[in-house]
């Protein structure tokens, strides 16, 4: 076969050469046409992956933030906690205790008078004879020698059926007004005071302690409504996150890690709640 005549500036090709030329160039376009749109699907799987998470808004429920003039203030409820309080109510029977000591204490000063009244009926009996014979008497005058006229008379004692008797002591402790009674009183006294300090520490205490718990109450009501406004906040930053990942702009991982601060958020909603029911119990 003849060839053409070619000229010094068109260059030789070799067949071989060409084809392995442009094999190469065709798999790597291909390669990169596939690798181009290879993230696009996984960007579609991934979103169509994405766990079901509400990200609705909350309302604050309105009994949370109800306020009425006539009701329950710290003042109150620690005025309550004092009157009701049982540790004030010991405390007071414990000073009426004490009181009716001081009061034993000086009665203690005041003489002792006691009267006592008894009657007692005999039972009627014969008496008993002494032996037989009697007594002889005279009108005379005592001393005179053989007196005259003499009269026999029979002895016996008399038989008494009814018993009376009514006695009265005066007992006066005088050694005790300076040994004894002084130093009981004033023991006494000084118990009365202190449980009277008893009972007005009581009363204080009950009514602090009846102030916390409102204010803890007060606090549990406030922690649950920081924690819904929380929950509204980081669902709305859920959003934001979807709307983000959509366009292509976050990736997958922003938005689990949004998703997983609104299950936080709701956790704590949940504790917060629970910790409001104890405190109102």
């Amino acid at each position: 076969m003849r060839e053409s005549p070619r000229t010094c500036l068109e260059p030789k090709v070799d067949p071989t050469l060409a084809s392995t030329i442009v094999r190469p160039i065709f798999i790597s376009s291909f390669f990169g046409v596939l690798l181009t749109s290879s993230p696009a699907f996984a960007e579609e799987g991934e979103h169509d992956a994405l766990p079901a998470v509400t990200a609705e808004t909350v309302p604050i429920p309105a009994a949370l933030t109800k306020w009425e003039p006539t009701g329950i203030t710290a003042d109150r409820l620690g005025m309550r906690a004092a009157q009701t309080s049982y540790e004030a109510k010991a405390a007071q029977a414990t000073l009426e205790s004490t009181s009716a000591r001081v009061d034993q204490a000086l009665v203690q000063f005041l003489p002792r008078i006691s009267a006592k009244a008894s009657y007692t009926r005999q039972s009627e009996f014969t008496p008993p004879s002494f032996g037989s014979g009697g007594l002889v008497t005279t009108l005379a005058p005592a001393g005179t020698i053989n007196p005259s006229p003499t009269i026999a008379t029979t002895f016996s004692f008399p038989l008494v059926l009814n018993n009376y008797l009514l006695q009265v002591q005066l007992v006066i402790p005088v050694s005790d007004y300076a040994l004894r009674i002084a130093q009981v009183y004033t023991a006494a006294s000084h118990a009365e005071d202190a449980a009277r300090y008893d009972v007005i520490a009581a009363r204080s205490k009950s009514c602090t302690d009846g102030k916390i718990a409102f204010y803890s109450w007060l606090r549990a009501r406030g922690a649950v409504i920081i924690a819904l406004q929380a929950v509204n906040d980081v669902r709305t930053h859920l959003r934001d996150a979807r709307n983000a990942f959509t366009v292509g702009q976050v990736s997958k991982a922003d938005v689990l890690r949004a998703e997983t601060a609104v299950s936080n958020a709701e956790l704590l909603v949940e504790r917060s709640k629970t910790l409001l029911e104890v405190t109102e119990k």
